[in-house]
């Protein structure tokens, strides 16, 4: 069975070519300028994403595994800080922002914080920052 499994393996990877598609020409649903600017949420949360790869955030709810030592809590952590971003997805979730997090301030985090933000599918124009079970919508601002 094993052999099987390196035949179609090989096979598969010799035919590729054939059908005019290459890995390297699969490409994110995404582009970086469909990110950049200023994103705000109905809530008061404001992501400003700069083309250098930096974004600064206002008031916005972070995943539990972000959280925040000291501070206010109102429904889940609001926390405003800065970071870096790229273009990306987690699993089976659409393209969007995959945020590296760091808080404003003395506020150290209990764990690591990357925070996804992928775009609605239909017309990029809202973008779900993503937290636990839940998620926050963002529009431009």
């Amino acid at each position: 069975m094993p052999r099987l499994a390196s035949v179609l393996a090989l096979a598969f990877a010799a035919l590729l070519p054939l059908t005019g598609c290459r890995l390297a020409d699969v490409q994110p649903e995404v582009e970086r300028s469909e990110l950049i600017g200023v994103w705000k949420s109905d809530r008061g949360g404001v992501i400003d994403f700069r083309t250098d790869g930096t974004f600064t955030a206002q008031n916005i709810t972070l995943p539990d595994q972000c959280k925040v030592t000291g501070g206010e809590y109102a429904d889940r952590y609001r926390v405003s800080g800065t970071g870096t971003w790229v273009v990306g997805n987690h699993s089976d979730e659409p393209y969007g922002a995959v945020m590296e997090f760091h808080p404003k301030g003395d506020r150290p985090l209990t764990g690591s914080c990357t925070v996804w933000a992928p775009l609605v599918p239909q017309d990029h124009s809202t973008m779900h920052l993503m937290y636990d079970n839940a998620d926050e919508p963002y529009r431009r601002g």
